[in-house]
């Protein structure tokens, strides 16, 4: 775990000439590897005030304050008007740096946290992209076309958390192959928005069983009855804390939540068919 010590001694280490460039990626990479830490982002936010970025670090400071916040404080109306001020103002050039690749951040506690981004362009510095922020969660476009390098990548960016997959329509064998490198990671949900299953379920049972999944979101997923009920019977939801379920063709009464689910904090079932 890093503190305020081992930050004073790892920017101790770089030289004048790159000092700034390098502190700044330092910092961000420490973030990322302790993506909970209000208190690594704060020490940040000392760091922009002190290289002449003050709204940057207003912003974060903000964005960490009103994440504390209940929605009935009083405050909590005027902090969330002043972050979203900050960030119609400020977010092209924050976002700026992610231009390359075409991605679009989602910031969340003053950083960049979640991009939607083409494989495509993901794979060709997966890298840089990646110590830009501490990304915890990626929308991918474009999965099928270029399953092969985003498998090699898996390692670059196996800090992921979150991953939305919607309308990437891969078949089973396909599914199985780009998860095998996550199992045993940190991936703690998944999203398969608007999906389409194909009828080798007992593939994507053993996938995303493996995968130990805390969120899983099949929110207006497209295949025929039995699917949910397939993954849940089959042990799929044991460990996840939430469910979407909204959209789905499903027979509500087959499911037997309490067991299958156990861990289950919430659900979503809304226009189930």
């Amino acid at each position: 775990m890093f503190t305020t010590n081992n930050f004073e001694d790892l920017l101790s280490m770089f030289p004048p000439d790159d000092e700034a460039t390098l502190q700044e990626q330092g910092l961000t990479q420490a973030i990322g590897q302790e993506p909970e830490s209000d208190e690594l982002r704060l020490i940040y936010a000392d760091w922009l005030d002190d290289h002449n970025q003050p709204e940057r670090a207003a912003f974060i400071r903000a964005q960490i304050e009103l994440a504390l916040l209940p929605e009935v404080d009083p405050r909590y109306p005027e902090l969330k008007h002043r972050c979203q001020s900050l960030l119609d103002k400020y977010r092209e050039e924050w976002s700026e740096p992610f231009k390359p690749w075409k991605a679009r951040p989602t910031f969340e506690r003053g950083l960049a946290s979640s991009l939607s981004v083409h494989v495509r362009d993901l794979v060709r510095r997966t890298d840089e992209v990646m110590k830009l922020a501490p990304i915890q969660k990626l929308s991918l476009q474009g999965v099928k076309s270029y399953l092969s390098p985003l498998i090699k990548r898996v390692p670059q960016i196996s800090a992921i958390t979150s991953l939305d997959l919607s309308d990437n329509h891969l078949n089973a064998s396909r599914f199985a192959k780009l998860f095998e490198p996550w199992k045993g990671r940190r991936l703690k949900h998944l999203t398969l928005g608007r999906y389409t299953y194909d009828y080798r379920m007992e593939n994507w049972v053993h996938t995303l069983r493996d995968l130990k999944l805390t969120s899983f979101s099949l929110s207006n997923a497209s295949h025929y009855y039995g699917v949910v009920e397939a993954l849940a019977s089959n042990g799929v939801f044991q460990t996840a804390q939430h469910l979407d379920l909204s959209g789905t063709w499903i027979n509500a009464e087959l499911l037997h939540l309490g067991r299958q689910a156990p861990a289950l904090q919430s659900l979503d079932l809304s226009h189930t068919r």
